[in-house]
């Protein structure tokens, strides 16, 4: 292409088998002890990733962690979500605890969050949308989940994937430690809510 860039699709074999570790307190019985990739995403110096703000009807929200670590499993190896099943997987059956497990095997070393637009509502397809004019951007991806969730109205422990993540040291879940270098968390509360809900609010 004109950019240079090279695409890739991690569904497509070869497949390696990838260990995933759990943290101690969560009820892991028929956890997801591993996961099959395409052996691609382990030769990766940096992942950098992009998504939207989204509120999530299983996940809470979707934002970085879930999005890049739902993707990982190759498709082709497990089939395709919601038409078959090829081989035998748990990924749904604790949503949370498999993402936070997938989080900490592949790190993500620079996450972009933009909320242009970002979705209230019964997400992640057909809820309401609004531009909010914000980016949220973190070398650590997990903080900037829990700015994202914060926005939308979580804490982190309203959003299981975001507190066992913390718990397996993925990165930082109290906002009082974070620095908001660009714009206070207080200025985008303003902006995101009077974007979203036509005046300022406090969560």
């Amino acid at each position: 292409m004109q950019e240079g860039v090279t695409f890739f699709d991690h569904n497509r074999p070869p497949f390696t088998a990838v260990p995933l570790e759990y943290q101690p307190e969560a009820d892991v019985h028929g956890a997801q002890a591993s996961v099959m990739v395409n052996p691609r995403v382990l030769g990766y110096d940096t992942l950098i990733a992009l998504n939207q703000l989204k509120v999530h009807q299983t996940a809470t929200v979707t934002i970085e962690l879930k999005n890049i670590d739902m993707s990982y499993p190759a498709a082709d190896y497990y089939g395709h979500p919601r038409l078959t099943q090829q081989h035998r997987h748990w990924f749904f059956d604790d949503m949370h605890s498999f993402i936070a497990a997938m989080a900490k095997r592949f790190p993500i070393r620079l996450a972009i969050t933009v909320g242009h637009p970002a979705m209230l509502g019964t997400g992640p397809l057909g809820g309401h949308t609004v531009e909010t004019g914000l980016v949220i951007a973190s070398p650590d991806p997990l903080a900037a989940d829990v700015v994202g969730a914060k926005l939308l109205g979580f804490q982190v422990q309203a959003v299981r994937h975001l507190w066992e993540a913390g718990r397996l040291g993925v990165g930082e879940t109290e906002i009082e430690k974070m620095e908001f270098p660009a714009l206070s968390l207080e200025g985008a509360f303003d902006a995101f809510t009077t974007a979203a809900y036509g005046k300022p609010l406090k969560f």
